[in-house]
């Protein structure tokens, strides 16, 4: 049993494990980037963000994930459930990191940045869209308002290029 909090571990393993959530230690550490895990499985899987892994397929979809969860959290876009519910807003999300990625909207909060401009963004995928900009892969033309517009505000032509008002961020 846990001496800080109620938590009673089956075996030794798991009260090891457990007391890590209260020290901070996390042992694992990726050999590629910053990350480290309490864990050894967590360490396993994070490394398929490196290498593209996603053994997790969708049997409705081409959607391909890393993790169990992953795909857990993909099929409720198929089912149309949205457990997680915004709590000052009517906002519900199919996935925690969506509703995670919502809560900026209240905050005001824009922690990604352009290196070569001084645009903002909510979301790391805006700015990555963003940069598109500037490469000349994405041109706007300002036709069509936000609300006539398809995901993160453009809408796509078939020979590849987008139109639409950028996203309201």
């Amino acid at each position: 049993a846990c001496d800080i909090c109620e938590y009673r571990g089956g075996t030794p393993g798991n009260l090891k494990y457990h007391m890590r959530t209260h020290t901070g230690e996390k042992p694992y550490a990726c050999s590629i980037c910053e990350f480290r895990s309490l864990s050894q499985g967590n360490l396993k899987y994070h490394m398929r963000i490196h290498t593209g892994e996603k053994p997790y397929a969708c049997d409705e979809c081409d959607y391909r994930g890393g993790t169990r969860r992953h795909l857990e959290g993909h099929m409720r876009t198929h089912t149309g459930e949205k457990p997680y519910s915004c709590e000052l807003c009517y906002y519900k999300a199919s996935q925690k990191a969506t509703l995670t990625a919502h809560m900026k909207v209240h905050t005001g909060e824009k922690p990604f940045s352009c290196s070569y401009c001084d645009y903002r963004a909510r979301r790391a995928s805006h700015v990555t869209r963003h940069m598109k900009t500037h490469s000349g892969e994405l041109t706007r033309v300002l036709t069509l308002s936000s609300e006539d517009s398809g995901a993160g505000g453009y809408t796509h032509i078939a020979d590849g290029t987008y139109v639409g008002t950028p996203m309201v961020e």
